[in-house]
């Protein structure tokens, strides 16, 4: 008996390490993947987590996650990562699979229990850019004082989907992010040319967007109707005016419907819809070079609010009669026959303002020039405008993509 027993325990233990073995190699193999993807793509700042382990799914788990930039408080943490991929064995070669961007066909990632105290930051890892003064565009300047501009605390879940279509060379993301104190969000777009590396390689296309539970703006909102004291007919004539004097004040004229819609929203702000389809030959890194007021149609762009359609924003305005009333003093025109000569401009703010109205030709580095008339400047961007075909358009630019800023002058 007691040999049976002997056999059957060494039987055991060599089943064990049999079993084991295997499972350290796909241990290795996951470490292996997660350090070969952080080295060929690069996150600007400093990724950390306590250990990982692989389910027999093969499932990656990484625990307690902090994440790092420029400061001792992380960005943010989370108690798990877990990265899903179609099976197992997807972990075999994994180094060569990423180096030659032969990714799984599908593969989850899915954040538990993350949370971040610099929501700003973290979302401006994704292109995200969010500044206080942006709520400037949303309430009355009577408001404004009594609202929360920071954003709070976020707990928060993410989980993505990756579908890799090998054969047309394109990626489809679903993504799902749920905050109590913020918002719910649920989303796709498609990574067109994903194999492809650098400028001009793979473009975002056909992006859908869905916003729920939007808490915080909600609290901002009846923080709001608290400060004004108004009836709902006094808010909705306030709120109305409000919004058609900021577009004014851009130079933009709202179509009609546009102010009721956003003012029924703004009172009880529930839900909001954006899909994106972009015309062909066009991309999002274009945008930027839209009139405002052709966005909607030039990117397609489709807005519910509160499931309210709304048609279009913008409409295309005669700006000839107001501008030549309005245009500022230091404008200097200029006559075919007149030649010009050139300073440069510093690319800030505070070395631009003291030329608005002024003539400049903008040089990017996409090697493009542009010709116009200062319109505004800001912290990030400045926008110019042109007169061509009785209008007045509209054209911002980041100061990143700017390489020079020239002021024009007319000869006497």
């Amino acid at each position: 008996m007691k040999s049976i027993k002997k056999l059957i325990g060494r039987a055991l233990l060599y089943l064990f390490i049999i079993l084991l073995l295997p499972y350290l190699y796909f241990l290795s193999q996951a470490k292996q993947t997660i350090d070969t993807f952080l080295a060929l793509h690069p996150l600007d700042g400093e990724f950390q987590y306590q250990w990982f382990w692989v389910e027999l799914d093969g499932t990656i788990s990484l625990q307690n996650i902090q994440f790092f930039q420029d400061s001792s408080d992380p960005i943010f943490i989370a108690e798990r990562i877990e990265v899903v991929p179609t099976s197992l064995f997807d972990l075999l070669n994994i180094e060569e699979h990423l180096i030659y961007k032969e990714y799984p066909t599908k593969v989850l990632v899915n954040v538990i229990n993350g949370g971040t105290k610099q929501g700003d930051k973290l979302f401006a890892l994704f292109n995200v850019n969010y500044q206080p003064e942006y709520l400037s565009y949303f309430y009355p300047e009577k408001c404004l004082s009594a609202l929360d501009v920071e954003l709070p605390f976020l707990s928060f879940n993410l989980n993505t989907e990756f579908i890799i279509h090998r054969t047309s060379d394109e990626s489809l993301i679903s993504f799902g992010f749920t905050s109590k104190e913020l918002a719910k969000a649920i989303g796709s777009f498609k990574l067109n040319n994903f194999s492809e590396q650098g400028e001009g390689g793979n473009f975002v296309s056909d992006l859908s967007l869905t916003f729920s539970d939007m808490l915080w703006l909600q609290q901002n909102t009846q923080k709001c109707l608290k400060a004004l004291n108004l009836e709902r007919s006094e808010f909705n004539s306030l709120y109305t005016k409000f919004i058609n004097t900021t577009a004014k004040e851009n130079n933009l004229l709202l179509s009609d419907g546009t102010a009721k819609t956003y003012v029924d929203f703004i009172f009880v702000p529930q839900k909001i819809k954006l899909s994106f389809n972009l015309q062909e030959d066009k991309t999002f890194s274009q945008i930027p070079f839209f009139p405002i007021y052709e966005y909607q149609q030039q990117v397609g762009l489709s807005i519910d609010l509160n499931d309210d359609h709304l048609p279009s924003i913008f409409q295309a305005y005669d700006y000839i009669s107001t501008f030549e009333e309005n245009q500022p003093s230091n404008t200097t025109k200029q006559s075919k026959t007149e030649k010009p000569t050139s300073n440069l401009i510093a690319l800030n703010r505070r070395s631009l303002k003291p030329y608005l109205g002024s003539k400049i030709e903008i040089l990017l580095y996409n090697k493009k020039k542009v010709v116009g008339y200062i319109e505004e400047a800001n912290y990030q961007s400045i926008k110019i405008y042109q007169l061509e075909h009785k209008g007045k358009t509209i054209l911002p630019f980041l100061y990143k993509d700017i390489k020079s800023i020239t002021l024009l002058h007319a000869e006497n």
